[in-house]
């Protein structure tokens, strides 16, 4: 369903048989082991029946959806049989209608960057603007990352976002520059895209065909916990500052930017 988020179907079972599979699974999944990694495997799953928990398969899948969310809620690594005392999460996680909606937005050119200006105070001026994600609903109102992010990130569509609002700054970069006005702009780039060579490439390719100066372009690694090849990323990274690109590290502290 996502890049971590896996649906098993069974049919002709009850709740209780259900639930002993999921727990099997669980089981199964916290005793594997990836010998180049320390970390342990854990899994969360949420369980919903039909007919009992929805008819069509978006509402089961959202039942389930929510079962998760509970499972995680309560500890994380267990398993969760939908219950109707939990459709207060239910307005809180429909990520499958978040999930249409971000598409939609990306099929219709509806994500744009919204630019925060730095100020240098040496001399209280402004040289630098951090770009910044935002999604344009069909009514037109303006939707702030935490209403798309998470989502995003789910389904695998966050790349796609980010390579939009790259490339929009990239020409940005060159109107304004062409104006007489040379700024410097601060992308996000997510730690998990380090030492990916699509990424890699798109960005090299970017630069060429917009003409965007380099120089004037910073990189803003979020996510760092993701980094899980630190050769790649570290490749990466010289690949692009040898062509004269900027990396900074984004998300010090407790969430203040910048």
């Amino acid at each position: 369903l996502g890049g971590d988020e896996f649906a098993v179907f069974i049919t002709d079972i009850n709740g209780n048989d259900a639930t002993n599979i999921a727990e099997v699974m669980r089981r199964q999944i916290e005793g594997l082991y990836f010998t180049p990694l320390t970390t342990r495997f854990t899994a969360s799953i949420g369980i919903a029946l039909y007919p009992e928990h929805g008819a069509a398969v978006r509402e089961l899948l959202s039942r389930a959806d929510v079962a998760m969310y509970r499972a995680k809620a309560s500890g994380r690594n267990r398993c969760h049989l939908y219950q109707p005392k939990d459709h207060d999460l239910e307005k809180i996680h429909s990520r499958l209608k978040q999930k249409e909606l971000i598409q939609n937005a990306l099929n219709q050119d509806r994500f744009e960057p919204w630019f925060q200006p730095i100020l240098d105070l040496k001399d209280n001026k402004i040289r630098h603007y951090e770009a910044l994600a935002r999604m344009r609903g069909k009514d037109g109102t303006i939707l702030v990352p935490g209403a798309f992010i998470d989502t995003a990130e789910v389904f695998g569509l966050i790349g796609a976002i980010d390579r939009i609002i790259i490339e929009k700054t990239m020409r940005l970069q060159v109107a304004m520059s062409r104006q007489g006005s040379p700024l410097s702009f601060g992308m996000n780039l997510s730690g998990k895209d380090l030492g990916d060579e699509d990424i890699l490439s798109f960005l090299r390719d970017k630069i060429m065909e917009t003409g965007a100066n380099p120089a004037h372009l910073t990189f803003e690694i979020t996510e760092t916990a993701a980094i899980h090849d630190m050769d790649k990323a570290v490749k990466f990274i010289k690949a692009l500052k040898s062509i004269g690109c900027h990396f900074s590290l984004d998300d010090f502290g407790v969430g203040f930017t910048s």
